[in-house]
């Protein structure tokens, strides 16, 4: 029985011993690893284990960006980005999961429509785009009653429409009542003239008006004397003379009307046309010509008269016949006989062998110089005269060869043929050139084939006519000068490569897109093209009579610590005939000044600078007689006050740009600011309204400006060309006070002028009125003081209303706000401080300002509200040039924000996301 009972425990214990050699597998993972969300959704992480006893998992937020909120294991989608959860299996030699996650930006499409609409008027639909990219599309759903066109509804009829905005799939819809036209009865008929003295023929248009302007502006209009006057819609036209008297009536109130009164005379003769020109040729003794003749103008007295100068040569009958007695010249006249004293002479002669003769008017001399694209009548200003066939200008023959967009002096013929034959020819010379205050430079050549290759230098000469040409100057190993922004060429170092490689070497490039495909600047790309020599382009400039820009680019030799190779480019410069029409352009200020000092003080140096707004530039600029050249279009300013300050003291100011696509309308401002050169890529100079060098004495009119401070110390007398911006002094400084302009505007100066300095008190006070009613003072000496207050007040104002905001809670001593769909939890005033900027603007934004209505000139009324932090009685008055603050960001530098305090369709007050940027110092 023992033994059996040991065999029973012994196939137990072997049982228990093959159970327990089958451990379960570990297993620690997730189905996937990236989740993309909405916002809103909410995600339960599903964690795959297996294998672990008891096992423990812990989730937690990689990167806290307010992307997502994590509670245990659900994740909800806050708002647009991307963030990470690390899942770690406690009390376990594994590596943790991280789950990244995408949630997708909140797109939406608003419209909404203020004030009302009424039938025949047509208003602005409101349209809100949310991160969606598209044309707007505007439909509706009945267009008898209501019309939409790009944004702009129009009511037909009354009744109700629907009207709808999409992009895409994203739409939103608003229901518009037309309202009736509300009906106003005239009271009066305005006319612009109510007595009119008509010639006969004269037509006059009418001009009237029913008021008020509201009401039918239907009128009968009625000619008491239709026989005086002829009625043609609105206009009349007199037919006879005498005088009549015009009714305009309200087709509405037949008792509102006005009379006009109209009086018609005939015109004197103004003019007497011979019609046979015959009569002015040669004639023989004996011969009869009979006069013919025309009346201007027709309705005028057709009466004449007649007589000669000369009897002995020719006489006239009453009738106009005229008989040649003998040879000579006699003149006839045609004689009106209205009392106007009108008449026309026509000369006979009984022998023809002068030749006609070239008449200028005073202003038209032999010799034109023509300004560049100025329209050029060759015409203009000249008459050929015969002595027997009168004026026959008309028969002069012009051989015209100017083009006016091409320099150079041309030779204008004039050839003019009488009856007889008699031939006079006559010569004019044109001499085309650039007479403006600006010239232009053409940029690494010009946008057409690759940058400062020989077909871009070409085009910019040859083409776009431009007065300058620049390019970058490289070397390469063996000292060759070439052109080239870059230190290599389709991959080759050019310093490292000599010139017999290079030479050789092409390079394919694209060069399209924007505004140079449309002026034709860009054709047949992409382009092939080899490097330039410097000495080929100066050839080129030499040829075309352009002015030569070199940028000195960074080059062993040409370089701020080394201008060893500058003696060498001269000599190339030179040997070219270029020294004249050259422009060194370069940021190695060194190079320059190697130039001044060995003897080229001739050759026009150009400072390549981003901005000129420093005193170094500046007096660097004078002392050694430096062209300042200022970058247009980057993040540097270039104010007018400094501008005047170079133009001052006779600094030449050139422009340039880091981008290619500069529009007309940038290269206009420059223009018109008065700088001397102008960098452009592709932009057809005749685009652009160019200030012409004049000798007019009103272009040379100065006018003195004073700069005084607070206490009436003079610190600058300026004397400023008319229509210029005066040279300011350096900012004035006063203790305790901030310099924050002048009292003047010192632009467009027009008359002379005394500006004073206006300061800013460094710390401000403002006071207000308590709650107990005590005027109590609080002063900020700086950002981070202003804000810790107005941080702990907003923090009490949240405290002090926690019972009347349904999106607040309260547990413990911690405060929950969920608003637009973005929770935030704080304690304290540095919580709210230290809130993320998106999170603020989409939460403790909307309760700083009820929205308000703004007037033109910015100001706005706070109103009293208890629902609202910064409207509220205890902070409204204490905080009220916070609005003053806010709106000047808006206007000076966030134009595209609602200065309302109006929440966007998806609850964001933009201009508080900047606000508290700035007082957290995460911006400036």
């Amino acid at each position: 029985m023992k033994k059996l009972f040991g065999l029973i425990l012994l196939f137990v214990f072997s049982v228990l011993l093959i159970g327990c050699s089958e451990e379960t597998p570990k297993e620690f993972k997730l189905d996937s690893n990236k989740i993309t969300m909405e916002i809103g959704e909410v995600y339960e992480i599903k964690v795959n284990v297996s294998g672990y006893e008891n096992p423990v998992i812990k989730y937690s937020i990689l990167d806290d960006n307010n992307v997502i909120k994590l509670e245990n294991n659900k994740i909800e989608a806050l708002k647009g980005g991307e963030s990470s959860i690390e899942i770690v299996l406690e009390d376990e030699e594994v590596n943790p999961l991280i789950l990244s996650v995408t949630v997708n930006e909140l797109k939406s499409i608003e419209v909404t429509f203020d004030g009302e609409i009424r039938v025949g008027e047509s208003k602005e639909l409101n349209v809100f785009v949310e991160n969606l990219s598209g044309d707007i599309e505007y439909l509706t759903d009945n267009a008898d009653v209501l019309t939409v066109n790009d944004g702009t509804i129009t009511g037909i009829s009354v009744g109700k429409a629907t009207i709808t905005v999409k992009i895409g799939d994203f739409s939103d819809s608003i229901e518009i009542t037309v309202l009736e036209l509300l009906k106003v009865d005239p009271s009066s008929i305005s006319v612009k003239e109510d007595n009119f003295e008509l010639m006969i023929d004269e037509e006059v248009q009418l001009q009237y008006s029913v008021l008020p302007s509201e009401a039918n502006q239907e009128v009968e209009i009625e000619v008491l004397n239709p026989e005086i006057v002829e009625l043609k819609g609105d206009k009349i036209k007199g037919i006879a003379a005498g005088e009549t008297e015009i009714v305009i009536t309200s087709v509405e109130n037949s008792e509102v009307s006005v009379t006009i009164n109209v009086s018609v005379s005939a015109p004197l003769v103004s003019r007497i046309d011979v019609v046979d020109n015959k009569i002015l040729y040669k004639q023989q003794v004996g011969d009869t010509v009979q006069l013919g003749w025309t009346i201007i103008p027709s309705n005028a007295s057709q009466i004449v008269s007649f007589s000669s100068d000369n009897d002995s040569v020719a006489t006239v009958d009453e009738t106009g016949l005229v008989t040649i007695i003998s040879s000579g010249s006699a003149i006839i006249s045609i004689n009106a006989t209205d009392g106007s004293d009108v008449k026309k002479e026509v000369k006979f002669m009984a022998l023809d062998n002068v030749k006609p003769e070239f008449v200028l008017e005073d202003n038209v001399t032999e010799k034109v110089v023509l300004n560049w694209n100025k329209p050029f009548n060759p015409l203009e200003g000249i008459k050929a005269i015969d002595d027997s066939d009168g004026d026959i200008t008309n028969k002069i023959v012009v051989t015209n060869p100017v083009d006016n967009k091409t320099y150079g002096t041309y030779e204008v013929i004039y050839t003019v043929e009488d009856k007889a034959g008699n031939e006079a020819v006559m010569k004019r010379t044109v001499e085309v050139v650039w007479n403006y205050d600006v010239q232009f430079i053409g940029h690494a050549g010009s946008y057409y084939g690759l940058m400062n290759s020989e077909e871009a230098i070409l085009y910019a000469v040859k083409n776009l006519k431009y007065q300058a040409v620049e390019v970058d100057l490289k070397q390469s190993k063996d000292g060759v000068f070439i052109l080239s922004h870059d230190d290599s060429f389709n991959g080759v170092d050019l310093a490292s490569t000599n010139w017999s490689e290079l030479k050789n070497i092409t390079r394919t490039a694209g060069r399209t897109g924007g505004y140079p495909s449309e002026n034709g600047s860009v054709v047949n790309s992409p382009y092939t093209t080899k490097l330039c020599t410097l000495e080929r382009y100066l050839e080129i400039c030499k040829e075309y009579n352009a002015k030569a820009v070199i940028e000195l680019k960074w080059s062993n030799g040409i370089n701020n610590n080394d201008t060893s190779r500058m003696d060498d480019l001269m000599k190339v410069i030179e040997k070219c005939g270029m020294r004249e029409n050259t422009i060194l352009l370069a940021s190695q200020y060194n190079c320059l000044i190697w130039t001044r000092n060995n003897g080229y003080s001739d050759i026009e140096c150009q400072y390549l600078v981003n901005s000129c707004e420093s005193d170094t530039v500046f007096n660097r600029c004078k002392e050694y007689d430096f062209t300042v050249s200022i970058n247009v279009t980057g993040t540097a300013t270039n104010s007018d006050e400094w501008l005047a300050k170079y133009q001052e003291a006779g600094i030449k100011i050139s422009t340039y740009t880091f981008t290619q696509y500069v529009n007309y309308d940038v290269v206009q401002k420059w223009i018109d600011k008065g700088v001397d050169y102008v960098t452009c890529d592709w932009q057809l100079m005749n685009k652009l309204n160019l200030p012409e060098s004049s000798n007019d004495p009103d272009a040379n009119v100065k006018y003195n400006v004073t700069f005084k401070d607070y206490d009436g110390k003079v610190l600058k007398e300026a004397i400023v060309k008319k229509g210029k911006t005066a040279a300011p002094p350096s900012d004035p400084s006063r203790k305790g006070y901030e310099f924050i302009g002048w009292d003047k505007s010192i632009k467009n100066v027009s008359e002379d002028m005394e500006v004073t300095a206006v300061y800013e008190i460094v710390n401000y006070t403002i006071n207000y009125e308590s709650n107990i009613g005590i005027t109590s003072t609080s002063e900020w000496t700086s950002k981070e003081e202003f804000a810790k207050e107005l941080y702990g007040d907003l923090f009490d104002w949240f405290v002090e209303n926690d019972d009347k905001l349904n999106e607040l809670s309260k547990t413990g001593n911690k405060y929950t706000l969920t608003k637009n769909g973005t929770t935030v939890t704080f304690a304290s005033a540095d919580d709210i401080f230290n809130t993320d900027i998106y999170t603020f603007e989409l939460t403790f934004s909307n309760y700083f300002y009820k929205p308000v209505v703004r007037s033109s000139d910015g100001s706005c009324v706070i109103e009293p509200s208890e629902d609202y932090f910064l409207n509220s009685d205890k902070y409204r008055e204490k905080y009220k040039e916070v609005d003053a603050l806010l709106y000047r960001g808006i206007k000076n530098r966030y134009t595209s924000y609602d200065d309302t305090y109006k929440p966007t369709s998806v609850g964001k007050i933009q201009i508080f996301f900047r606000f508290h940027q700035w007082v957290t110092g995460k911006a400036t």
